[in-house]
């Protein structure tokens, strides 16, 4: 069984080969819906986790699960493209935690955003951006709020590619951030236990050639095992096409 350690070693050597698929998205109107079954149980913590080519933009959500002040969401900022904003609700309003992320556009990035309990922080290729201490107990509104890859309404969709999304019931630890980044996307925390890892959509290629379109409807699998299947909407231009992610680019080597 690979450690921690061990894929630390591994980002040492060069990466070679295709990770996996990845989606982009065009920021007209793709967006993939993985419907409104995805619960966070009793857990006062979350984390949201994906492999993001930037191109920037205001409010583009990355992933939103958020409606009346409950769930959580994480997009670029809605003020400034400049900054990663990671917001949760309480019931009665959000508590937002929003960074300079220092991203490129054309470059793949590691993002992670976690809250466990008494401390929201956001991390990009491993590294902190910023944290905030401030307790509270979030509104998950389980089974309530629409689970989004991108965002249902116009001016929030997502642009550029992303893959790996995550999203666990536990704040993973920032070693075990520095092993997801350092893996190049191969390692996660909590592989087969669904009772932490939420929701995974790893964008591999379910039957599409890379090139392909993604059809609208056509399903990309949940692996954790929770059901939390992502459909793709793509309006009318069938512009969702399936692309290889190599991991020497994910990790910065182009």
């Amino acid at each position: 069984m690979r450690t921690i350690l061990t894929w630390l070693l591994m980002a040492l050597l060069p990466a070679a080969g295709w990770a996996s698929g990845c989606m982009p998205f065009d920021g007209a109107d793709d967006l993939i819906n993985c419907g409104t079954g995805l619960s966070m149980g009793s857990s006062t913590q979350v984390t949201v986790s994906a492999w993001y080519k930037a191109t920037l933009d205001v409010n583009d959500f990355l992933f939103q699960r958020s409606a009346s002040s409950k769930g959580f969401s994480l997009r670029i900022d809605e003020a400034n493209a400049n900054n990663l904003e990671f917001y949760i609700g309480k019931g009665s309003a959000y508590t937002f935690f929003t960074y300079p992320h220092g991203m490129s556009n054309g470059l793949w990035y590691h993002i992670v955003a976690t809250y466990n309990g008494v401390k929201g922080e956001c991390f990009v290729n491993a590294i902190s951006i910023g944290s905030t201490a401030v307790a509270f107990t979030p509104d998950w509104n389980n089974g309530g709020i629409t689970a989004y890859i991108s965002a249902p309404n116009a001016g929030e969709w997502l642009h550029g590619s992303i893959d790996e999304v995550l999203i666990y019931n536990v704040a993973l630890t920032a070693p075990e951030i520095q092993a997801m980044y350092a893996s190049g996307g191969a390692w996660r925390p909590y592989d087969g236990d669904s009772s932490k890892q939420v929701l995974y959509i790893p964008f591999d290629h379910e039957g599409l050639s890379s090139g392909n379109a993604a059809p609208n409807g056509f399903v990309f699998h949940d692996r954790s095992g929770n059901g939390n299947h992502g459909t793709v909407s793509d309006g009318a231009d069938n512009s969702m096409t399936l692309q290889s992610s190599p991991v020497r680019e994910r990790r910065g080597r182009r």
